[in-house]
């Protein structure tokens, strides 16, 4: 629920990913996941 709400408020263009089994560092428990969400963002942010 807050993470919908902080999204809402950051504005239109905003993504929140849920990585199941990873904690506070998502780039060193599940770099492949992080490597792929980071570039289909980067896909998409110039088309925003």
């Amino acid at each position: 629920m807050v993470v919908a709400l902080v999204a809402a408020a950051a504005g239109a263009h905003v993504r929140s990913v849920l990585l199941d089994g990873v904690g506070h560092y998502a780039a060193l428990e599940a770099p492949a996941k992080v490597a792929e969400m980071l570039l289909d963002f980067f896909a998409t942010a110039g088309a925003a």
